[in-house]
Order: C-alpha cells, then structure tokens, then sequence
C-alpha cells in the first residue's frame, strides 16, 4: 500500500486497550490505553497523512486519548450511529478490531466534519458542570421525597442530606469559578452569557 494515500482511522476504545484500523491501507494494530500507548500509536500514525481518526466517546477512557491526539484530525462519533452504519453494512459480528474498522470506514463514507480536541482545562470544566447537574438531580430527588415524610427522624435526615449537598454544590460552584477564570477565552464567554437582558444592546 502507498503510504502517500491519505488514511481515515478507527479506534476501538476500551479500558486497557486501544484497537486501531487505518483505511484503505488496512493496517491494524492495538496499543495500551496508556500515555506510552498513546505515544506509540501517534509515531504510528506518523507513517501516514491522517484524513480523520474516527473514535466513540466513552467517558473517562477517551479523554487522555484525545488530548494526546490534540495536534490531528479527531471526528468523535455518536455510538449509536456507529451501530445503524455496521448494521447497513451488514456487518452483525462485533469485536475490538471489528468495531475499529466500522469507524474508520464510517468516517472514510461520511466524512463527518473535524472539530479541534478540547483543552485539558475545558476536559476539567466539563467533567465539574457534569458533576453539577448529578448533584443538582439528586437535591430535586431529596426535595420530592421529603415531601411525604412524616417522622420527625426521617425528615432530619433528609434536611442533612440537602445541606450537605447544597454545600457540594457549592464547593463545585466555585472550582467551576476559578477554572473559567484561568481561560481568558472561557472568561469572555462567560461574561456575554452573564449580561443581563436589560444590558444588551437594542436594535
């Protein structure tokens, strides 16, 4: 195969491991979900002109994956569209390797657009407002239930778990604060959102 031809890659995330498929030189190899992984994998890919390097979202097992391909054409797929797209390919057998191809072949098709890998900073903003919402999901849950109590006990109980999680809130409130600070671009951001209707401009 010539290695001039540009390669659209798939990458099979997993826990321990990394599943790669370059298409159309079909070359396959796995590496550690490691940092050396990732070092091995980027002078791997080296060998070739990278079109897109296609991969699932998998939570916590792309994130340092993805910044260690920062400087390269990074298309994160939604799974289930990955599904229908085997699915329409006729491909029903599912493995590692198997799933690395499918992605990189999806992306070969569909040339879905490249958009630049997120700051690790942005990672931590990102994994704080999450963290948020869950904690914003279970004061709601503890205000609903505490609403048919009855016994004194129980209804104490409850007032401490609502202020313990008003106080994780809180603290998070805060890490969020100085995570925005630190980027001007975030920052500037939050200052147009942050405007007051009766602030804004009229036409």
């Amino acid at each position: 195969m010539d290695n001039s031809l540009p390669q659209t890659v798939g990458i099979d995330i997993s826990k321990a491991t990394l599943d790669v498929f370059a298409h159309p030189a079909g070359d396959e190899r796995q590496f550690a979900n490691t940092v050396k992984g990732h070092k091995e994998l980027v002078v791997w890919l080296g060998q070739w002109q990278i079109d897109r390097i296609a991969y699932e979202a998998t939570g916590a097992y792309h994130r340092r994956l993805e910044q260690a391909l920062a400087d390269l054409p990074c298309v994160k797929l939604n799974p289930a569209r990955a599904r229908r797209f085997a699915q329409a390919a006729g491909t029903l057998a599912k493995t590692d390797k198997i799933d690395a191809t499918i992605l990189a072949r999806m992306a070969a098709t569909l040339q879905p657009p490249v958009r630049p890998a997120i700051t690790p900073r942005q990672a931590k903003l990102a994994e704080l407002i999450s963290a948020r919402d869950s904690l914003v999901r279970d004061k709601i849950a503890v205000q609903n239930q505490a609403k048919n109590l009855t016994i004194p006990l129980l209804k104490r109980q409850h007032k401490h778990r609502l202020d313990q999680i008003d106080r994780h809130i809180a603290q998070v409130d805060a890490e969020i604060a100085v995570s925005i600070a630190a980027d001007p671009a975030l920052t500037r951001r939050h200052q147009i959102i942050s405007v007051p209707d009766s602030e804004v401009p009229q036409a």
